[in-house]
Formats: structure tokens, C-alpha cells, sequence
């Protein structure tokens, strides 16, 4: 028997700021906030999917782990480049 996979419905991601992680997917991207307390909080990202941010007090090493959020606007896509990188 075999399962079809028609989606995702989360991706979780280590913090060590929930405070900065809410200022910077709310602000950034309007990412509406679902839930959240002082060591999580939950972003809606698409109809069924959402964004969770765990904070760790130590994050694992990077290696290459990624995710990647669909936007249409080029134009806002360089703005939210130039904020995040101040270039």
C-alpha cells in the first residue's frame, strides 16, 4: 500500500530568540501568528501550512538545512533582500 502526498503542512525551525523570530516573520513577511508562548511560536503560511519556531538554547551546527517561502512579487522580494541584508 502506498500513501500520495499531496503537501506539506509545517516545517519547524531551532531558534534562540522567539522575540526575534516573531518581530522578524511578522514584520518581514506579515506572517500572521497562530499560537506561541515562551519557547515556540506558530506562523500561518499558506491555507493548511504553517511555520513552527522551537527555541533551542543550543542550536544544532548549520549543514546545509534550508526552507524557502513562494512570493510573486519581485519587486517586494528586493526589499525584503535589502532589509535582511542591509545592501
Amino acid at each position: 500500500m502506498s500513501v500520495h502526498v499531496y503537501g506539506a503542512n509545517r516545517v519547524a525551525i531551532q531558534v534562540n530568540d522567539i522575540a526575534k523570530a516573531k518581530a522578524f516573520y511578522q514584520e518581514v513577511f506579515h506572517l500572521e501568528l497562530q499560537s506561541g508562548g515562551e519557547g515556540d511560536a506558530f506562523f500561518k503560511i499558506g491555507e493548511h501550512q504553517f511555520l513552527a519556531c522551537l527555541k533551542f538554547e543550543k542550536l544544532s551546527p548549520p549543514d546545509g538545512r534550508h526552507f524557502g517561502l513562494m512570493v510573486r512579487d519581485e519587486d517586494q522580494l528586493t526589499q525584503v533582500r535589502e532589509k535582511v541584508t542591509g545592501k
